[in-house]
């Protein structure tokens, strides 16, 4: 798969590992603070530590965004989808290479803290879940340059030459409402 037409560079957010390594610090943290708390016989300790421990998270959202990010290069082709994430040092980390007729179909996710979900359910039914970092809001802003409007872009192209049965399809997400722009 070659000949890639346009590339977008963004950050695949690793929101799963953040979640995992911020119940467990946060786990650690509560039983922390009770052990103190009940060893000094000291019950403010506990409600404090508590409060801190629930607030101070949202103060840091995006110092984790940044630890738990990747620097990402989409590159888009008519063949299909090239997908370059690196690590920190710039080393290349992993690469998805997707090819259009493999998707059965897709669906994004307009997230808060401009992340961007996109599942690609492929046709033997199993899927892979991306979360870019992106200054793409919606789907009612088609005319920016964003993961968003050139995943749509290519999608139409490869939808175009093909038969009803051959299409990739937008999946509606589950709170969405109206119906797919395709």
């Amino acid at each position: 798969m070659d000949n890639f037409t346009d590339t977008y560079t963004s950050a695949n957010y690793r929101m799963v590992k953040t979640f995992v390594y911020g119940l467990v610090i946060f786990a650690l943290l509560v039983g922390l603070s009770l052990y103190v708390s009940i060893q000094l016989h000291i019950t403010e300790i506990g409600i404090i530590a508590w409060i801190l421990i629930c607030t101070v998270p949202f103060l840091f959202r995006r110092g984790f965004k940044r630890v738990f990010s990747r620097k990402t290069d989409l590159l888009f082709g008519k063949q299909g989808l090239l997908i370059k994430e690196y690590k920190s040092n710039g080393d290349l980390a992993k690469e998805y290479a997707i090819n259009w007729n493999e998707i059965k179909s897709y669906r994004f996710q307009f997230m808060t803290d401009n992340v961007t979900n996109l599942v690609i359910i492929f046709k033997t039914r199993s899927t892979k879940s991306f979360f870019f970092i992106d200054e793409k809001y919606t789907k009612e802003e088609p005319d920016e340059i964003s993961v968003y409007s050139l995943f749509v872009k290519y999608i139409k192209i490869y939808n175009a030459g093909k038969g009803d049965g051959e299409k990739i399809l937008t999946k509606l997400n589950v709170f969405s409402v109206g119906t797919p722009d395709l």
